[in-house]
Parts: structure tokens; sequence; C-alpha cells
């Protein structure tokens, strides 16, 4: 708005302002009042808008552990199940029986070992000398064995020889069973005597080797029967090598 014009001795006039009056100082504060308080709403609005971003961010990082957690059960049960599964009797003590089984793999084939320019397998080879139970052309008994029964037609066979009413043919069948007899205990009595020498001395006898106070004791055979026993019972891979090893 201008009311005058200013002349300038050395130029040209130029434009003044003219002074604002009071409505339109007053329109001018409403107007800086209306743009502080749409500032004031929009940072409300946007602090509000950060706490539920905030919000959200803590809940997805909760959900993410979680996750987290959960893939790592995940992955280590997929490592057992696997392990499971590719279990046979190559890699385990799974017997050669239950390869292919639901659950199990197929071993891998192994090559054969090389040793002097052919090829060796595992397990025995041909033309070894096998390890088996020798048949003994002297048993310490010999026990005949016969038929029993009775024959189809009615015979009994338990006494048919001795009737006459059937002929031994020989023997068929051999076969050799090795045993130990049957452990029994037995009790021995040490009766232990007095002497009376000339010279008037008493001598008594002592008892045997290894008894104990008292009027009965288990003997050294006994004793160490009953430690091979238990031992046995306790460490039966140990027994059985130092048996099989005699």
């Amino acid at each position: 708005m201008l009311d005058r014009a200013v002349s300038d001795p050395g130029g040209p006039p130029r434009d003044v302002a003219a002074p604002l009056t009071w409505a339109q100082m007053l329109w001018i504060a409403r107007l800086f009042e209306r743009q502080d308080a749409a500032r004031d709403a929009r940072i409300a609005r946007l602090a509000a808008q950060n706490e539920r971003l905030a919000a959200a961010n803590a809940e997805l990082r909760n959900v993410n552990a979680q996750l987290v957690a959960v893939n790592e059960d995940l992955a280590s049960r997929l490592a057992r199940l696997e392990h499971l599964v590719t279990r046979n009797s190559g890699n385990s003590s799974y017997p050669s029986s239950k390869d292919g089984q639901p659950g199990t793999s197929e071993p891998k084939p192994k090559k054969p070992r090389v040793s002097g320019g052919g090829r060796r397998f595992r397990g025995g080879q041909p033309g070894a000398p096998g390890s088996h139970l020798r048949f003994s052309e002297q048993p310490d008994e010999r026990v005949d064995r016969f038929p029993e029964g009775r024959c189809g037609c009615g015979n009994d066979l338990a006494t048919a020889l001795e009737r006459g009413q059937a002929r031994d043919l020989g023997v068929v069948d051999r076969y050799q069973q090795v045993d130990i007899p049957l452990v029994t205990a037995t009790v021995t009595q040490y009766d232990q005597h007095a002497l009376a020498c000339g010279c008037g001395a008493v001598h008594r006898a002592a008892r045997p080797a290894g008894a104990r106070p008292g009027p009965v004791g288990y003997g050294p055979n006994l004793q160490a029967w009953c430690v091979s026993s238990w031992w046995s019972i306790t460490c039966p891979s140990v027994a059985a090598w130092g048996w099989w090893s005699r």
C-alpha cells in the first residue's frame, strides 16, 4: 500500500510503504498463531507416531528373538534327525540287518584294501585256516543214541533192538559237545590231633593253610571260584578275553 512518492534530488522518485493499520497487524498475528498451532499439532502427531513406531519396534525385536530361539531349536533337531537317518552298520553299532530300513541309510560301499598287489576284502580270506572247535578223535566219553518213540506200524523203537524187531544201520551222525562237569561243593573235616612227646612236651597239629578262625570256613578253591564268578559278571568282556587267551 503506497500513499505517496518520495522524490530523491539525485535520482528518480521511489515508493515508500505506508504504516500497517491495527486490523492488518491483528490479522498477521492471528495468522502466526494459526501457523504455530498447526506446527504444534503436527509435532504432537509425529511424537505419537514415533511412540507407536518405538512400541512396534520393541515388539518386532521380541518376536525376532523368539524366532531365533525357535530356529536354533529346529536346527538342532534337524541335525539330530540327519544323524539318525544316516546311521547304518558302517558308522554305528547298528546290525547290518537293519540297513535300508526306515530311519537308516545304506552304508557306502567300501573300497577293498590293496595289499601285495592284490585286493584284500574284510573278513576271512580264501585259503586262510578257519577258527572253529576241533573235532576230537579220542573223546572222553561216547554215548550211543537210538531213535525213540513208536514207528508208524506201532513198533516201540526204544526196545525194538532188544526184541529183535529192528536192525542197527550204524552211526549216521556224529556230534561232540564240549562241556564241564557239574561243580559241587565237598565238605572236608580236618581233625587236628595233639601228641605228647616222651619228654612230656605236648604238640598240637595246625589247621590247613588258609583256614579261618571258627569251626567252618571256605577252602581256597571255592574262594577262587567265587572271585572268578563275580569277575565274569561284573566284567564279562575282560573275563571272556582272559578265558580265551589261555
